[in-house]
């Protein structure tokens, strides 16, 4: 039978069209440049503040590295030739006996400082309105004063753990012990024992195969070896590449600043941009409490002034067990700190659900800087409107298909 078409209510056409969303719809608004996201701490203050995103950097791993990379740059190529570093001086000579036990634990604050503290630079020419690009420094810093522990509650972290054990526990066993095992498997092994014991001890023949046992043995043990070290690194790589999602308190900083240099004159220097990020919170399974602020200054054009603006956010987020369902809840404030700027504010909302399927329908709504309404639902509600009450869409609903 031929289905035939029904009506469906706008109210109706909104509810069909969100439900058939794309996977992931993201929170948004018509101001993309300020999101919670973009006001966390950055990994590199020194490249962000340049804005840019360097295609090499150097990350060396001993001081002596480090000295060589700069000595290098300087001496063999243009210094403002985008040279991006980073530094994190507690990882320069190695771990300094840091187990991984101590590693997963939630460290004290001055611990944390430490292993997290990060220099960064950049160079680069910039283009800032100038006749030619102007030669520019960026220097920044991060470091936490509180990162959580790693969460070893998760399922994907125990299987992952125990098969590190597993592979481990293989090697325990002692050197004789293995040896013994491999030689009785191997049939060339025991092939050359029965052939011995079946002629006269102590003669030539005896002697050859004796040689033969031994050197055959030799072999047994080399790749027994082998298989150990193999397994080791297989261990390794299974433990250090453990999940590490951090639970507990958590405290990011980070900071810099740029300078140009118009002319090419060091005495014509001007500061380019100024930058301090931090996030603070309490993250665990099944949600998150944030905190996020910015002062930037920013001045945009040399000799010019963009203004001074203070960026404060918070994020509540919700996972419910088993992780169908997802809700949070994020808010910007901007704070015009100059007379250029006003203050303003945006508020977005998600609900996420994944079905039995694998798709997942997301609502999301706000308002954006401008007091826009944003999100999926308030666009399709708007568009409802924009229909009417009493005008109807021709749409084939899934009891019409399924006749």
């Amino acid at each position: 039978m031929t289905p035939s078409p029904r009506w469906l209510h706008p109210a109706a056409l909104a509810v069909t069209l969100l439900t058939a969303a794309a996977p992931h719809a993201q929170v948004g608004g018509a101001d993309t440049t300020v999101t919670l996201s973009s006001l966390r701490p950055p990994d590199a203050p020194g490249f962000v503040l340049l804005g840019g995103s360097p295609s090499a950097v150097e990350r060396p791993g001993t001081p002596r590295a480090l000295a060589l990379s700069a000595v290098t740059r300087a001496t063999e190529g243009d210094l403002f030739d985008q040279f991006a570093v980073q530094v994190a001086p507690f990882w320069l000579n190695g771990y300094r006996g840091l187990s991984y036990e101590t590693y997963a634990k939630a460290p004290r604050p001055d611990e944390a400082f430490r292993r997290t503290l990060a220099f960064s630079a950049m160079t680069d020419r910039l283009d800032v309105g100038l006749a030619e690009p102007v030669p520019a420094v960026a220097l920044g810093v991060r470091f936490s004063l509180a990162t959580g522990r790693i969460d070893t509650t998760s399922t994907e972290y125990r299987q992952q753990l125990r098969a590190a054990r597993q592979i481990l526990a293989t090697l325990a066993a002692d050197a004789d012990s293995l040896r013994r095992a491999a030689e009785a498997a191997d049939s060339l092994y025991q092939y050359l024992v029965t052939a011995q014991r079946s002629i006269p001890f102590g003669g030539d023949e005896w002697s050859a195969l004796e040689a033969l046992r031994g050197r055959r043995s030799d072999e047994l043990v080399a790749q027994i070896d082998l298989d150990k070290t193999l397994k080791l690194a297989e261990a390794t790589e299974t433990i250090g590449t453990l999940p590490e999602r951090r639970v507990g308190w958590v405290w990011d900083v980070a900071g810099g600043g740029a300078v140009v240099f118009p002319d090419d004159e060091f005495d014509a220097m001007e500061v380019y941009r100024l930058g301090v990020w931090t996030t603070a919170g309490y993250e665990r399974q099944g949600g998150a409490v944030l905190g996020v602020a910015r002062l930037l200054d920013e001045d945009g054009l040399a000799g010019s002034d963009a203004g001074l603006s203070l960026d404060v956010g918070g994020r509540l987020a919700f996972d419910a067990p088993g992780g169908r369902l997802s809700a949070s809840l994020e808010g910007v404030y901007r704070a015009g700190l100059s007379a250029d700027l006003g203050d303003r504010y945006r508020v977005s909302g998600l609900v996420e659900y994944m079905a039995g399927s694998g798709e997942t329908v997301a609502l999301t709504l706000g308002r954006d800087f401008e007091g826009a309404p944003t999100g999926n639902v308030l666009a399709l509600l708007r568009l409802v409107t924009d229909i009417g009450g009493d005008v109807r869409a021709p749409i084939r609903t899934f009891s019409d298909a399924s006749r």
